[in-house]
């Protein structure tokens, strides 16, 4: 039985967790043009390894700093918000990934003590 690969995924979401972090603890203060760009790649990415949620979530994120690089009153209730359910589908995958894991693991150890 051949397990997928899911450092691909782990990486990823590895990447998303590190940006928000950076989101987080910069106070939402203006975001630069290279962590705009950032947030827009992480995105495409989302959305091409079947990532559609976040990928969707980082794009509203990404409009959202983009749109409070011009508003003087530079609101975070919106963007804190869409971030904290970001974060939490990470953490979702997260889990899921593991679980998967054990259970291949499980699976796998299961099938070599048959063939002996």
């Amino acid at each position: 039985m051949t397990v997928p690969d899911t450092s691909p995924l782990i990486y990823l979401l590895d990447d998303i967790s590190a940006l928000l972090g950076d989101l987080f603890l910069g106070g939402f203060g203006p975001a630069g043009e290279s962590t705009s760009t950032h947030i827009k790649e992480l995105s495409e990415s989302c959305r091409n390894t079947g990532f559609a949620a976040a990928g969707k979530m980082l794009g509203d994120i990404y409009v959202m700093i983009e749109a409070r690089r011009h508003d003087v009153k530079n609101r975070n209730d919106d963007i804190c918000g869409m971030m904290c359910e970001l974060m939490d589908y990470v953490l979702i995958c997260r889990e899921r990934i593991d679980i998967d894991t054990a259970k291949n693991n499980l699976l796998t150890e299961d099938a070599e003590n048959e063939e002996e």
